[in-house]
Parts: C-alpha cells; structure tokens; sequence
C-alpha cells in the first residue's frame, strides 16, 4: 500500500494504517486529502504514534510538505522526550513504553491517537493546522508544515489548548494546564477540531 511504502522504516512488523480522522483542504491550489496515520515508533519501543499524510484528491498522490517530506510527523518535529515541564510548553511529551504496554493494543498506550484534525487560515492569515490528541487530552495548534518550511517555522506550536499529562520516570506525575484554570478539573478523550472562518 501506499502507507506501506512511506512508512516502510516505521512500520514495525508492516503496520501503519489510517486513523478515523480526515480533513479535506487546498493546498497550493489542489483538492487534498490530509490523513492521520498511525504506525509504531521504534523510538518509542513501538507505541503507537501519529504522522500526517496530504494526499491530492484528484491524483491520488502524495503531497508533500514545504521541506520536500512525504508527511509530517508529530514526534521527531513537535516531540521531545524531556521530562523537565518547561520543555513541555513548546514541545509535546513523548515517552518510550515498557515492554508490556508494548505488547497491548489499549488506546493509552498509544502517544497520543490523534482524533480531530484541521487546516485553516487565521484571521491574521497564517495556515494553521490543529489536531487533538485523545490520550494527551489536548489541542495543538502549530504552524502548517505544507504552507511553511522548517526555516519558516513549520511546525511550531502556536496554541495550546488542554491538559497534557506530565511524566516522570515512566509515570504521571500531573499535568499541564493550557487554556485552563490550575484549579480546573483534567480533560479527558478530547476528539474534534473546527474551525468556522
């Protein structure tokens, strides 16, 4: 398949598929398809991560983002493995699983099942693309990588919206307050993203 071919280095044991999450958008003046994927990280001793996929609707080719990259992946250009707080606002938490969470298919294990995923133009007129993470309980909002290079700043978050966990030495430790009170109670299964311009 497709995916197959594109994430032939990820996708441990021949497994990458896409998620239930799809967003229809222009880019550069082509109908597209952008897909959420989901293959295992070896980083990441298999968990279950999330990439990005723009696929031209009338082609059915695979577009790619402004750098030249045939998608977009969360971990190794928004991602950092530190368990320091302060290296959590610009960067999500990643953090490599045991060998049990390994070998189970439960949603929590994954990192982090994007459910909603968007692109859009701010009124100030930069292209946005926002996505939810279930698991992390939150939305992201990062500068889109198939309007902007890397040098341009794709992929940097601009908003976040949630409360992400925290982990330490392999466990939750609390979590992060984006957009929320501290005294406000932890979102839980956070799914979809609109924009209405």
């Amino acid at each position: 398949s497709v995916l197959m071919g594109l994430f032939g280095d990820y996708a441990t044991d021949s497994f990458a598929y896409t998620n239930h999450m799809i967003d229809l958008t222009t880019i550069d003046g082509r109908d597209a398809i952008l897909l959420d994927v989901v293959y295992k990280e070896p980083k990441l001793n298999n968990a279950l991560a999330d990439a990005i996929v723009a696929i031209d609707a009338d082609t059915g080719d695979i577009i790619q983002t402004a750098d030249g990259d045939d998608y977009f992946m969360w971990l190794d250009e928004v991602g950092t493995m530190s368990e320091t707080q302060s290296d959590q606002i610009f960067k999500i938490q990643y953090r490599v699983i045991t060998d049990s969470e390994a070998a189970s298919s439960a949603e929590d294990v994954q990192q982090f099942h994007q459910n909603g995923l968007t692109r859009f133009t701010a009124a100030d007129g930069t292209t946005v693309m926002a996505a939810t993470h279930k698991t992390d309980a939150e939305a992201v909002l990062i500068k889109c990588p198939y309007s902007y290079t890397r040098a341009e700043g794709a992929g940097s978050i601009l908003q976040r919206f949630g409360s992400p966990s925290i982990y330490v030495d392999d466990k939750t430790s609390e979590t992060h307050t984006f957009g929320l009170a501290a005294t406000d109670k932890a979102l839980t299964a956070l799914h979809n993203i609109h924009y209405p311009p």
